[in-house]
C-alpha cells in the first residue's frame, strides 16, 4: 500500500508513488473529473537523519 510505503519511509520515490495511487483512486471514484489534487513531492535529497519533534 502506497501510503503506508510513505508513512514508514517518506521519501521523494515514496510521495510520488502515494501521488499516483491517488490519482488512480480518484479516477475510479470520478472517472469524468478533470485533475487530482496531489501534494507536491521534493525533488531533492532524501532526509536521512530527519528534524522530526524538533521546534
Amino acid at each position: 500500500m502506497a501510503l503506508e510505503a510513505y508513512s514508514n519511509d517518506p521519501t521523494s520515490s515514496n510521495c510520488q508513488r502515494l501521488n499516483s495511487a491517488a490519482e488512480a483512486y480518484a479516477e475510479t471514484l470520478c472517472p469524468n473529473a478533470q485533475t487530482a489534487q496531489t501534494v507536491e513531492c521534493s525533488s531533492g535529497g532524501e532526509d536521512e537523519g530527519g528534524s522530526e519533534g524538533e521546534e
